[in-house]
């Protein structure tokens, strides 16, 4: 059992809640910024959801939604959480989907398993050291959830660029 801030060293307690503070400043831009991606998927057919621009190396909606949320479990949940894995990063940009209900329901789902995560962070989190699995890169968990966060919102913005070609294809 984790011992509440009030029964550690002043010292200790102030590392605590700084954590504390820096987790949920990261947690709440994660779940604004793949809520973006997410809402770029109402209203869409099957076939807009798998539509992606005729320009290489792009990406449709599902594909985009997809690659994040398998990117944000990774080193949310896995990383910082130290749950298991099984991520087949490749397999996320040969998805495709019929409903953006079934990536909705899967983001809700994630988005609660990423708060239990948060919510129970070592006060030591962002300074530990993880190691990336697909890159072997070290990164403290400040600069994982950095790069989270950073990734995330490179993909909102693709994700919104994509439905807004899509609306005058």
């Amino acid at each position: 059992m984790r011992a509440s801030a009030a029964d550690m060293p002043t010292q200790e307690r102030s590392h605590t809640i700084a954590t504390q503070t820096e987790a949920q400043m990261y947690h709440e831009r994660v779940i604004a910024t793949v809520e973006r991606i997410v809402a770029t998927l109402e209203g869409l057919s099957e076939d807009d959801l798998n539509w992606k621009p005729a320009v290489s190396e792009t990406n449709s909606l599902f594909v985009l939604a997809t690659h994040i949320m398998g990117n944000v479990r990774e080193n949310v949940l896995h990383q910082l959480g130290g749950q298991p894995t099984n991520r087949d990063r490749d397999a996320e940009f040969r998805a495709a989907g019929n409903s953006s209900e079934e990536l909705r329901q899967s983001w809700d789902g994630l988005k609660s398993e990423i708060a239990a995560t948060f919510a129970g962070i070592a006060s030591d989190a962002m300074d530990r050291e993880y190691t990336r699995p697909s890159t072997g890169e070290v990164l403290t968990g400040r600069k994982l959830m950095l790069n989270t966060a950073i990734h995330a919102g490179e993909h909102a913005g693709h994700a919104e660029m994509t439905r807004d070609l899509l609306r005058v294809k």
